[in-house]
C-alpha cells in the first residue's frame, strides 16, 4: 500500500500514438526534411519572437539575458549565447521527430531533459509556465520558414506534437521536485 518509492511513478508509458495520426506523424516529419539545414536560423526566430512577446521570462535564461554593474537584471541579450541557445532547442526538437515512432524511448529522454531543468532552475513551476509560452513563438517560426506548407492541418499536429513533449518534460520535472522533497525530508 504505502510502498511507493520516490520518483518510480509510471511517468513516461504513455504511446504517442494516443495524441498523433499516422497522417499527423508523416507531416511533421515531412516538415521537419525542408527544415534540416535550417534548423539553428528557425531557433533564432523563435527565440527572438518569444522574448519580444515574452520578455519578463528573460530572467529564466540567466546565460542569455545580462547583469550591469549594479548586478541588476538588463532584458538586452547576449545574441551568440542565445543562437547557441536557440540552435541546440531546435536540433533537440528534431531529434524527437525522429524518434516519433519510438514513444519509449524518446519518453525516457523527455523525462531526463524535464529533470535537468529543474535541476538547473529549482523551480519547476516556472519552467513549466515558460514551456508552455514557447508554442506561438515555435508556430510563428515554423509559419515563416514552411510558408505555405506549414497549413492548419500540419500546424495542428506540430502543436500535438509540441505539447506531448512538454507533457513528458513536465512530468520529468515533477518526478525530479518528488525525488527532492523525499530526499529533504528524510534528513
Amino acid at each position: 500500500m504505502g510502498n511507493k518509492t520516490p520518483g518510480k511513478t509510471k511517468v513516461g508509458k504513455e504511446n504517442l500514438n494516443m495524441y498523433l495520426t499516422p497522417r499527423q506523424r508523416l507531416l511533421v516529419q515531412a516538415n521537419l526534411d525542408d527544415l534540416k539545414d535550417d534548423l539553428s536560423d528557425l531557433g533564432l526566430v523563435v527565440f527572438v519572437r518569444f522574448f519580444e512577446v515574452q520578455p519578463k521570462l528573460k530572467v529564466l535564461f540567466p546565460k542569455i539575458v545580462r547583469i550591469n554593474d549594479q548586478n541588476e537584471l538588463e532584458l538586452g541579450t547576449d545574441i551568440e549565447m542565445l543562437r547557441k541557445h536557440a540552435s541546440i532547442v531546435m536540433h533537440s526538437l528534431a531529434a524527437a521527430i525522429e524518434s516519433l515512432d519510438e514513444s519509449e524511448a524518446l519518453n525516457s529522454v523527455l523525462l531526463e531533459v524535464g529533470r535537468q531543468h529543474v535541476k538547473q532552475t529549482r523551480s519547476c513551476d516556472y519552467v513549466i509556465f515558460y514551456f508552455s509560452r514557447l508554442w506561438p513563438a515555435l508556430s510563428y517560426g515554423l509559419e515563416s520558414y514552411l510558408k505555405e506548407k506549414y497549413t492548419k492541418e500540419s500546424s495542428t499536429a506540430w502543436k500535438k506534437v509540441f505539447f506531448y513533449i512538454v507533457k513528458q518534460m513536465k512530468l520529468g520535472m515533477m518526478a525530479s521536485d518528488s525525488e527532492e522533497e523525499a530526499t529533504t525530508s528524510s534528513y
